[in-house]
């Protein structure tokens, strides 16, 4: 439901609907719930709480034995160190935990590499942030997202700014 949600902008909602969840929650479930929570608190401009609260439930995940969802935690970590500008770090985190995504959850790959242009972008390297912008188009275009889509457009427009070609950006944009 948190995920239903979250793109509504009623983060606080969000925010109960997830700590709820976490009463009596399996290990992957926790994990999951902690991505999302980590994702807010990012988002409320909280990133080293992020990255701790993510780090934390990434420990429990591994000892628990629980891999299944630690790339998800690797993303919310991956942005967590992006936010707070250690970019190289989450430029490497990022495309790990996508590349983990690709082979069973590729609506998670596409939101991970939205983020991955981004830190790509700021770290210069525009050719790269077009690679990852285009992968998302693709797994959009097959999910059938329009919202991926338009995000993916977006960080191709902001792929081709930092790479000087601002006529494919406005044709990108609109």
């Amino acid at each position: 439901v948190g995920h239903a949600i979250y793109p509504t902008g009623e983060l606080e909602e969000a925010r109960t609907v997830w700590e709820r969840g976490l009463r009596g929650a399996s290990d992957v479930q926790e994990g999951f719930a902690m991505w999302a929570l980590g994702l807010l608190d990012v988002d409320a401009g909280a990133p080293a709480e992020a990255y701790e609260r993510l780090s934390r439930a990434r420990g429990r995940m591994i000892v628990a034995g629980a891999g299944m969802g630690v790339q998800f935690v690797d993303s919310g970590i991956g942005l967590a160190r992006a936010a707070l500008g250690d970019l190289d770090d989450a430029r490497e985190i990022l495309g790990a935990a996508a590349e983990e995504h690709s082979r069973a959850f590729v609506w998670a790959e596409a939101i991970t590499r939205i983020d991955l242009a981004h830190v790509e972008r700021l770290l210069g390297d525009p050719e790269s942030a077009r690679a990852s912008a285009e992968r998302v188009l693709r797994i959009a275009e097959h999910l059938g997202h329009s919202g991926l889509a338009s995000r993916g457009r977006l960080h191709l427009a902001a792929a081709a700014v930092t790479g000087g070609d601002w006529s494919e950006a406005e044709h990108l944009a609109h």
